[in-house]
């Protein structure tokens, strides 16, 4: 089973956070999330979260569970606490990036990279020096000694090692980039097909079929593409085109600029020599096994303009382009690392997170459909009988939402209800609102929206609970949810104006913005 599932078209917010994390675990700025982290519940004490690898390095509850708490806290505010579904979708992210950490951090070792454990004890104690450097320099001796104990006490060496492997991994493939693109066939073997969706086993069962017979030496792989491949592309011969780190270049290589690909499929294909077969990719459609066909010299490095540019220091596009290949081929190798280095789920709640997210693509109308968000609606549950689950509300919303997608709303209101027992939770009254509304239950309805109204407290669900109120016929309620709202929004601009201009500077001729964010001329001292 896999949980490193493309996310496209999240929200700007969505991917702000991914791309947030990405940075926390870069060496170094971990520390400043880890200080001060504390977890709640009972303690995990070495109950094992996951097991990767064939080896089955573990990964404990409580070492998730602390990650997790860490972002909650230092990266968010807190605000991530009072946002179910955002709560759920970081347990699955966390996840994903501890996941990858202990993945990549193998697969530099299978390419002979290696960091010592003195090298890296070296480095912690560096980093640890430099934190106190910065954020305790007055302090005494007996409180740096306490602080260097507390580092000491979030992270350690393995942390280190890993993080210098992965350090040298990205080096390893930055070394090995080209500014090239590349002409690629490919076999796909989608999750849907059609009479319905198959299992994640089943599609990397026969991909795996596919890889081995592509891999061997002088393999037919368009015949190959023929048999197994149920994709557009299968004829002919599998072929998909040429891709590009940048989908945007015009190539001017007399034919079409690069057809647009997947993320997990170019950054695969760039890091292919020509002849060469990908490991699996898996992306959101389903497991590609790619070869590249033939390679071209990134377009455009002939431009004057270009090198007029390079010539007064300036980055020219065929180094932009290569800094575009080093991304795309991690990213290409994020999406392989699953296949190569397999993962065990052991604890209930990493199960769950399992099971949504094979339900989430699920067919609600079919009968396999309906049996898979069954099955993560019974995982769930499981996780909430763990006295160590921390997140027991945001559990219980998510097998609200199954049961609603099942139909059966009756279960759905108990188990949002349930949310409510456990939490003070605005989205879940709403969804019990709306599933009042939705049967017809008016006043059952307003009394659910008013509940969700007393204790809404992000701007999004003001901006909902407007549109809610309307459709009950209560327009009064409306205008107060817009009028909230409408004044947050005013605070904001307020706020982003104060951080551009000085408003008690008369020499300072700044604007202040109005509700939508356009400049308000400011009157002359």
């Amino acid at each position: 089973m896999s949980l490193l599932r493309l996310r496209k078209n999240m929200s700007h917010m969505l991917q702000w956070v991914m791309g947030a994390i990405a940075v926390i675990f870069v060496l170094g700025i971990f520390f400043s999330f880890n200080l001060g982290a504390s977890t709640t519940g009972p303690s995990p004490s070495n109950e094992v979260f996951a097991r990767i690898g064939d080896e089955g390095e573990e990964i404990t509850l409580l070492e998730y569970q602390q990650t997790l708490q860490s972002y909650r806290q230092s990266a968010f505010g807190g605000a991530m606490n009072n946002s179910l579904a955002m709560q759920l979708f970081l347990a699955g992210l966390v996840w994903d990036e501890l996941y990858a950490s202990r993945a990549m951090a193998m697969l530099a070792q299978d390419l002979g990279i290696r960091v010592s454990r003195g090298e890296a004890q070296r480095e912690l104690d560096a980093q640890i020096d430099s934190v106190i450097a910065q954020r305790a320099a007055n302090d005494t001796p007996e409180q740096k000694a306490q602080l260097r104990a507390q580092l000491r006490g979030q992270l350690s060496v393995d942390d280190v090692q890993r993080g210098l492997l992965q350090q040298r991994l990205q080096e390893h493939f930055t070394a090995r980039s080209r500014p090239m693109e590349v002409h690629i066939a490919q076999i796909v073997i989608p999750f849907r097909r059609p009479d319905g969706i198959r299992t994640d086993e089943d599609a990397r069962e026969l991909a795996t079929t596919a890889w081995r017979q592509a891999s061997v030496p002088n393999a037919d792989f368009a015949r190959l593409a023929d048999q197994y491949s149920q994709d557009p592309t299968k004829a002919p011969g599998g072929v998909f085109g040429w891709v590009s780190a940048d989908p945007t270049n015009s190539a001017a290589q007399g034919d079409a600029a690069p057809r647009v690909a997947d993320d997990a499929i170019v950054g695969a294909a760039l890091a292919l020599n020509v002849g060469q077969v990908s490991d699996l990719v898996r992306t959101g459609q389903g497991y590609h096994v790619i070869k590249a066909l033939d390679e071209r010299p990134f377009a455009g490095t002939n431009d004057a303009a270009a090198a007029a540019g390079a010539a007064a220091g300036q980055t020219s596009p065929v180094q932009a382009y290569q800094q575009k290949v080093v991304d795309a081929i991690m990213a290409g190798v994020r999406a392989q690392l699953e296949w190569k280095y397999p993962f065990q789920a052991v604890s209930p709640l990493l199960k769950a997170i399992i099971a949504d997210r094979d339900a989430r693509i699920a067919d609600g109308t079919t009968e396999a459909g309906r049996a898979q968000i069954q099955a993560a609606i019974d995982q769930y549950l499981a996780a909430l009988q763990s006295p160590s689950i921390e997140q027991a509300a945001a559990l219980e919303f998510a097998v609200g939402q199954l049961y609603e997608r099942l139909g059966d709303d009756a279960n759905a209101i108990r188990h949002f209800e349930a949310v409510t027992n456990r939490s003070a939770s605005a989205e879940a009254w709403m969804a019990i609102g709306d599933l009042h509304q939705k049967g017809g239950r008016n006043t059952d309805a307003l009394q659910a929206y008013q509940k969700a109204a007393d204790i809404a407290f992000l701007p999004n669900l003001r901006s909902q609970l407007v549109e809610k109120f309307k459709a009950v016929g209560r327009d009064d309620l409306a205008g107060q949810q817009q009028q909230l709202y409408d004044e947050y929004i005013q605070r904001q601009a307020e706020q982003n104006a104060s951080l551009t201009h000085d408003p008690n500077d008369p020499n300072d001729h700044g604007h202040d913005h109005d509700a939508q964010g356009n400049p308000i001329p400011r009157a002359a001292p």
